[in-house]
Formats: structure tokens, C-alpha cells, sequence
């Protein structure tokens, strides 16, 4: 037998004004098939619980239980067991109570009572903003996912039920950009600081490296300059801006690569392939002067190759770069 421990009486008075008069006319006075919530639960107790239950995610009577054939809409057969979202919140009652149970106690000196709320927020499925917006750019595309951001922006904002700060645009941002995803990197950040205003270092560095894998180079160094101003002492912001050889402007590390073959050094070589990898070659005028940096790096740092590479072995490393 589990037990549930409900400390709801703010959502019954609540639910007086919510739940509306239609659903406490209907709600039965004996219960018949309990299976995971008492037996000999008693009727204010369960009808406190059932309203935690919707409020947590949103949702009415008919979101479990099924409606009684041939009757009124919405009256309900609460003991039916038609619907899986029934068969699915006993599981999630277990799964509750489990953690409660089993578990709080072992990560915390402290009494901390999960309840559906912790998860759900008020979403009927507890799904995080940027996986939301992720499986939108996967199957719909960027501009499917810029308009999903707004709608749901303009319908939940200040409610809770997801994250519209920062952090998880910026945590968005990072996967497109470690799949390779630029332009929607790009679009992400861009309209992060639209919507939010962002002003956090984290924020301008993601958005720099947006830019610059874009090869909006201009905009990426406005962006580590502002980096700077927030952090004067923030050295990786400082590396990504270097003096050019030949004009003295300040440009970003990546496309920094006026230099003269045979003359550049390892300090100079090792940092462009460190933070730029095989996204260089986009900022060279041709393969060959790609060939003879990435030569020159070998002969710099030998102990990392056998042999200097071949053309052949660069474009077998990197084919989608030429």
C-alpha cells in the first residue's frame, strides 16, 4: 500500500474558484477501483489530490479519465481504465512516491517532497525549452523554430513553465554549434539578445563564436570587445582578437592569417588550429595556402605527426572544407 502525504489545502481553496461546480456535482462519494492511491482515502483528500494533479500539468477531469457513454459531455466514468494517460499517471504516482520514499532521504538532510509539480511546471509534458526548440529546428527547420520561441514566449512568459532566459539559448546554441548547425546557432543567439537583452559574458561569447563561424567576422570582434568590456581580464576573449601582420587592424584569430611562408611561428600557428581546427580553410584564399599553414604547424609540432602531411591527407581530414 502506498501512502501519499498531501499538504494541499492553498490548491483546495484554490480549486473551489478553478475546479468549477460541474466537477465537484460529479465527483462520487465512494471510490471503486483504487490502485495505487489508498483504499480508504477519504474524499476532501482526494479531490485536493486530483487538483494537484491537473494544476501541475495543466489539464482537466477528461485529460485521464474517460466520459460516461451516452451521458453529458464531460461526465465523467472515473473508475474506467480506458485512457493511457490514466495508466500513465498511476505509474508516475509510483514513480512519486518511490523517489519520496527511497531516495530524497539519501541526497538530503533536508525533507524535500517531490510532487508532480517539480517536473511539469504546468506543462502536460515536462519537456525543457531548448529541447523544444531543437526537435523544431531538426524537423521543421530554423524559422519553424524562431516562431515556436515567440508563440510560446507570448503565451507562458513569467508563468514558469519554461526557461526564457538566456541559459537556455545559450545551451541550444552550443549543440548547433557542435553539430555543425551555424546559420541556426546564429539565428538562436541573434534572438536571444533581441528577446532577452542579454548581457552576460556567456552570451556575448556565444554569440561571437556564432558570428564567426558565419565568417561575420566584424561582428564576432564587436562581440569579444564587449566580452572585454564586461571582463577586462578575460583572457580567451583577449586571444580571439590579434594584431594582423600587415594592416595592424585587429581581427579575429581565425581569419588572422597574413603571414609569410616559412615565417610564422609555432606561438602563432598552434593557437589558429586549437581554436579554429579545419574551419580555417574558409578564410584562406585557396587550398595550397591551407596546405602550407597546416606544413608549417607539423613542422612546428613534429611529435604529432610521423611525417609532414600530404595535400592528400588534408583533404581526406577535411573534404568538406575544399
Amino acid at each position: 500500500m502506498i501512502t501519499l502525504r498531501t499538504e494541499l489545502k492553498w490548491i483546495a481553496l484554490a480549486g473551489l474558484m478553478l475546479w468549477g461546480a460541474t466537477a465537484q456535482a460529479q465527483f462520487p462519494d465512494k471510490f471503486t477501483n483504487l490502485k495505487v492511491l489508498p483504499k480508504g482515502i477519504s474524499k476532501a483528500e482526494l479531490q485536493s489530490t486530483m487538483r494537484g494533479f491537473a494544476f501541475a500539468l495543466n489539464v482537466r477531469c477528461e485529460h485521464c479519465h474517460a466520459e460516461k457513454p451516452g451521458e453529458k459531455k464531460f461526465e465523467m466514468d472515473f473508475a474506467a481504465d480506458d485512457k493511457e494517460a490514466k495508466k500513465t499517471a498511476r505509474l508516475m504516482i509510483e514513480m512519486v512516491a518511490a523517489i519520496n520514499r527511497d531516495y530524497i532521504n539519501k541526497v538530503s538532510t533536508t525533507p524535500i517532497l517531490v510532487q508532480c509539480v517539480t517536473c511539469h511546471h504546468g506543462l502536460t509534458e515536462p519537456r525543457t525549452l531548448n529541447s523544444v526548440l531543437a526537435e523544431a529546428i531538426e524537423k521543421k527547420g530554423i524559422d519553424s523554430a524562431v516562431t515556436l520561441y515567440q508563440d510560446l514566449r507570448q503565451k507562458y512568459y513569467g508563468s514558469g513553465q519554461y526557461d526564457f532566459g538566456e541559459t537556455s539559448l545559450n545551451q541550444l546554441s552550443e549543440s548547433l554549434l557542435a553539430q555543425k548547425k551555424y546559420k541556426e546557432a546564429m539565428t538562436i543567439m541573434e534572438m536571444s539578445f533581441d528577446s532577452n537583452h542579454a548581457d552576460s559574458v556567456w552570451s556575448y561569447h556565444m554569440l561571437a563564436m556564432a558570428h564567426q563561424a558565419n565568417g561575420q567576422i566584424d561582428k564576432a570582434i564587436a562581440d569579444y570587445r564587449k566580452v572585454l568590456e564586461l571582463h577586462p581580464d578575460d583572457t580567451w576573449a583577449k586571444n580571439q582578437i590579434v594584431p594582423s601582420r600587415k594592416t595592424n587592424e585587429h581581427k579575429a584569430v581565425c581569419p588572422s592569417l597574413d603571414f609569410e611562408p616559412g615565417f610564422a611561428s609555432r606561438a602563432v600557428i598552434y593557437p589558429l588550429f586549437q581554436y579554429c581546427g579545419h574551419g580555417i580553410a574558409r578564410f584562406l584564399p585557396d587550398r595550397f595556402a591551407y596546405v602550407r599553414l597546416y606544413r608549417q604547424l607539423m613542422r612546428a609540432v613534429p611529435h604529432r605527426h610521423k611525417r609532414t602531411p600530404t595535400f592528400g591527407d588534408l583533404e581526406a581530414d577535411a573534404p568538406d572544407r575544399f
